[in-house]
């Protein structure tokens, strides 16, 4: 598994990933992390918490993965692992381990395969969570407004109806059982602890749905609650 530090990466190997996820409560991850800030900030606000960063641009990861580096009292962070690795190829290091794993903002590939319910992919992110685990995501709608990207012309567009009555079922059959969705208040967004995140909450209408499924659970027939995203 290649992890980095600042400009500089390297293969750390099981029994050393394992050694560091036992000095922690549980750990937490963040598939297509960008450039790291979500992790970096719970990690700070969350010391007994192991915060597992996962993109593929290894550029993006520069900066906060170089900060944790520092000294504590100039932000350094010993709970932050920064991983370079792609949505669709997981590391098998990382399976079983996480308590949470969070996606925010998904685009390309994977807000492709989130949102057409790829059950190989989403297989894969299951497949990171401990028992009874959870997925976090926060999805933009907004790209669905005029002028809509090309890349995402073909999509289906989000909806709650969407989320009930196609993406339960499938997700469902990937060991993944919705449990709330939503639409995020701005105030909410404002509280984002992701950059790009936080550039939406000041848009007029960020349009930003909240799902949240469990590893294995039961589904109540509306899943359409209340409580706060990350």
């Amino acid at each position: 598994m290649e992890v980095i530090r600042g400009k500089r990466t390297r293969q750390m190997q099981f029994a050393e990933l394992r050694e560091l996820v036992s000095a922690y409560s549980q750990v937490i991850a963040d598939i297509g992390t960008g450039d790291g800030r979500f992790v970096y900030e719970l990690a700070r606000a969350h010391p007994d918490w192991l915060c597992i960063g996962i993109d593929a641009a290894r550029e993006n990861l520069e900066a906060y993965s170089a900060r944790i580096c520092r000294k504590p009292s100039k932000g350094g962070l010993p709970n932050v692992l920064y991983v370079i690795a792609a949505a669709d190829s997981l590391p098998p290091e990382l399976r079983g381990l996480a308590a949470q794993v969070h996606i925010h903002f998904p685009w390309g590939s994977l807000l492709e395969a989130l949102l057409l319910a790829d059950q190989g992919m989403l297989a894969d992110i299951a497949g990171m969570s401990c028992p009874a685990g959870s997925l976090e995501m926060l999805i933009n709608t907004g790209i669905f407004r005029d002028p809509i990207p090309i890349r995402v012309q073909d999509l289906p567009e989000l909806t709650l109806d969407y989320v009930d009555n196609t993406l339960a079922p499938a997700y469902a059959e990937a060991g993944l059982t919705i449990m709330e969705t939503r639409v995020l208040s701005q105030e909410e967004m404002k509280q984002a602890r992701t950059t790009w995140g936080k550039r939406l909450a000041h848009g007029k209408n960020p349009g930003t749905f909240y799902i949240k499924a469990q590893v294995g659970g039961r589904r109540t027939h509306n899943s359409h609650g209340s409580s706060a995203a990350a």
